[in-house]
């Protein structure tokens, strides 16, 4: 289970997250709507440890990731929405890098690459540098290096973006199987559609702060027939933080 309990982020005098508080349960898909700007990837960046809250907790299954960072950090695999640093790397060396971070042994990486690479045609890409990558190849490498480990919280920041259609497939089958499996997904995206068909349970931010969130199944069953594509910014069921 993630709690996240009023937290705050702000950048000088902007407050890019204000008193966000989630509850995600195991085994859910949870996607976070907003526009640019709303504090979607503040929200995720504290979600993942990689910022830290001004005020405010964020605890995976009952530990608090600011009093224990290591051993929350080794459970949750993270996909920036930016990743020019490593564009001098090649991507075994990103891969290699990725895998020695989580202590995946050598053995069970190898048997994961082998899965994993040809499954998002990275295959002829990994001996050349990350700089020479399509931002749509950059993602599909992301995406196979936050998964090394078998995360049990995956937080992707707008991940589908810059994707063909068969690995945006592929992506989502990889969510599912996460969920699946009883982990949590975490993702931000800007396509609703996606959502509507991936999502257990949904949150909107604007503003930096969560104005509705809740569970997909109890929206369409008080609104037939009406998608959140028409309906956005949406008030959903439940709408007091909770998903």
């Amino acid at each position: 289970m993630v709690t996240i309990s009023q937290i705050c982020k702000k950048y000088g005098r902007t407050n890019a997250v204000t008193d966000v508080s989630l509850t995600v349960p195991d085994g859910t898909i949870f996607g976070l709507l907003g526009a640019n700007g709303a504090g979607k990837t503040s929200t995720l960046h504290m979600l993942a440890g990689i910022i830290t809250p001004d005020s405010g907790t964020v605890e995976v299954d009952g530990q608090d990731i600011q009093k224990h960072p290591v051993a929350v950090k080794q459970a949750i695999g993270f996909v920036p929405d930016m990743y020019s640093h490593f564009d001098r790397l090649t991507g075994w060396e990103y891969l290699h890098f990725a895998a020695d971070m989580y202590r995946v042994p050598t053995d069970v990486r190898s048997d994961r690459l082998t899965h994993y690479l040809p499954l998002f045609e990275l295959d002829g890409y990994v001996n050349r540098y990350i700089g020479s990558y399509s931002h749509g190849t950059k993602q599909k490498l992301m995406i196979v290096g936050s998964l090394l480990h078998q995360p049990q919280l995956w937080v992707l920041d707008e991940p589908l973006t810059g994707l063909d259609s068969v690995s945006t497939a592929r992506l989502l089958d990889e969510m599912r199987r996460v969920r699946d499996g009883g982990g949590i997904v975490f993702f931000s995206s800007p396509v609703l559609n996606a959502v509507e068909n991936i999502c257990d349970a949904v949150g909107v931010i604007d503003n930096g702060r969560l104005i509705a969130s809740g569970v997909l199944d109890e929206w369409y069953r008080q609104n037939p027939g009406v998608s959140l594509e028409h309906m956005f910014p949406v008030r959903l069921p439940d709408g007091d933080g909770h998903a």
